[in-house]
């Protein structure tokens, strides 16, 4: 079948792989859209290096079509979301409430695919870039839900991140006063997130002036590029103090220091984007003391997918999150090496429709 592979730095093919065996509590999942996130060419840019070869793609819906014997979570012709970071449900971690924090995790996410007789693994243990995938049936979170693929299948990177950013990890309260750096797909979702949280105002920061159109529409109150203009348009709405949180959704040093500044004394700081292991900041430990701030790591959204993959599409179902405003267009399967690769830049999220 064919799948989509990163073999070294700026090599991205489609290639003919086989399916691994199924055990008894896997499921076959007939994907039927999958979405194209920065992570993907990050891999294929060298962004994130010393990861190939690997299966692309990690964030996807599609539908179970046969089930290992075991399997008691799904069942065959049921709608799923694909999790990045299933929970095991036992181990330390998702005891206390932190299955995106699972230790077996790793464990959960077996390759789905075989290069000749080796298998291959895929980006976050997933690897959506095809038509087929088997997979541990907890990775395979079952929805009832009416949404189009291309808009489901923006759950398992773009939403459970961005918007668990801002609801799980921050906890924005109605009222709280919010920037969010990166208007991308997961900035988008941050910015929903803290529209569904009743935050208010909501300021979206990013250097291109069609990103922050969307964060318009995606419920920012107010929008600026980088830089002092975003001190100022801060400073300005919230009478000097700085903002309750602020959620980097880019995660380098210039936009660290950039929340740091525009967060308020006793305000929190999210730090969602991954930056390169070479990029690092500092903090005055000083101000870090006597300001009270506070620095939070993100991973996943802090999401349990369990709980929260169902609870995404209940909120756009009602109106409070709309995935359409997240998408950007649907490509075909053959076309995605030229959008990973960097050729053909779109606003949104562009989605592989089967």
């Amino acid at each position: 079948m064919p799948v989509i592979v990163a073999r070294d730095i700026d090599s991205v093919t489609i290639e003919e792989l086989a399916l691994r065996p199924m055990g008894d509590t896997d499921v076959r999942v007939r994907i039927d859209a999958t979405g194209i996130c920065h992570s993907d060419m990050s891999v294929v840019n060298g962004d994130m290096p010393g990861r190939t070869p690997l299966a692309l793609g990690h964030e996807a819906t599609g539908t179970v079509i046969d089930c290992g014997r075991g399997v008691s979570r799904v069942r065959v012709g049921q709608r799923v979301v694909l999790a990045a970071i299933p929970g095991c449900g036992y181990c330390w971690f998702c005891s206390r409430g932190e299955s995106h924090l699972c230790s077996s995790s790793p464990s959960i996410r077996k390759p789905s695919y075989l290069d000749g007789d080796r298998p291959l693994g895929g980006l976050a243990g997933l690897g959506t870039f095809s038509d087929m995938m088997v997979v541990d049936e907890r990775v395979a979170v079952p929805v009832t839900t009416d949404l189009p693929a291309e808009l489901l299948a923006l759950i398992g990177c773009a939403v459970l991140t961005g918007t668990g950013s801002t609801i799980n990890t921050a906890g924005l309260s109605p009222a709280d006063s919010v920037a969010v750096i990166g208007a991308g797909g997961i900035g988008l979702s941050a910015i929903q997130g803290a529209r569904a949280a009743g935050a208010s105002p909501i300021v979206a920061i990013d250097p291109s002036a069609s990103a922050r159109h969307s964060a318009t529409g995606s419920g920012a109150t107010h929008t600026c590029a980088p830089g002092p203009d975003a001190t100022t348009l801060v400073n300005q709405l919230t009478d000097g103090r700085g903002v309750d949180a602020v959620i980097d959704c880019v995660g380098n040093s210039a936009t660290f220091s950039t929340a740091w500044d525009l967060t308020r004394r006793g305000g929190q700081i999210v730090l969602v984007g991954v930056a390169p292991p070479s990029q690092t900041s500092t903090v005055p430990l000083v101000e870090l003391a006597y300001h009270a701030k506070r620095i939070v790591g993100c991973v996943y959204g802090s999401s349990s997918v369990q709980r929260d993959i169902p609870r995404f599409v209940a909120m756009a179902e009602r109106g409070q999150l709309d995935f359409s405003a997240l998408l950007g267009r649907l490509i075909a399967f053959d076309h995605a090496p030229t959008v990973l690769r960097g050729l053909d830049p779109h606003p949104g999220r562009s989605v592989i429709r089967f």
